[in-house]
This record gives structure tokens, sequence and C-alpha cells, in this order.
């Protein structure tokens, strides 16, 4: 169990990893809302661009 854990926890991290270096360095956006949309579209073209 320990080592399934292991691996998962590996990918979980290292994906995130990836996704922040492709970040911008600052979002602006005026209300949390418009930063969530932000967040949320820019997350969406990471994962169609992981498809392509």
């Amino acid at each position: 169990m320990e080592f399934i854990h292991h691996t998962y926890r590996k990918r979980i991290e290292t994906e995130g990893s990836n996704l922040e270096k492709r970040l911008p360095s600052s979002i602006y956006a005026v209300t949390a809302e418009g930063l969530e949309l932000k967040v949320f579209l820019f997350v969406l073209a990471l994962s169609f661009d992981g498809l392509l």
C-alpha cells in the first residue's frame, strides 16, 4: 500500500510542478471571480495542450 501511495504522490507533485512552471508570473484580475475564471481557463488550455 505504501508503494502505491508513494507512486501517486510523486505523479501529483510532478504535475503540480509542471503546472507551476507554465503559469504566468502575474495574473491581473479585478475581482476574485475574474481571477478564478482566468486560472480555470488557463488550466483548461493546458489540459487541451496535453492532449495534442
